[in-house]
């Protein structure tokens, strides 16, 4: 919740939550954030159906 408040103080549109390991149960309970954003070579796409995110302005 504080990196939330901290974001939203800061006028910031978004929380980045740091990296996620996959196969790694301790970083599992990020998966239940939405939404869920990978970044690959191309940028940002959303984690299940790999279309671009959203610009955030």
């Amino acid at each position: 919740m504080d990196h939330i408040l901290r974001a939203r103080a800061a006028g910031l549109p978004y929380v980045y939550l740091g990296y996620w390991v996959e196969g790694a149960v301790r970083m599992q309970y990020k998966t239940r954030y939405r939404p869920l954003e990978k970044l690959t070579p191309e940028g940002w796409v959303d984690f299940e159906t790999g279309e671009p995110a959203p610009a955030v302005d």
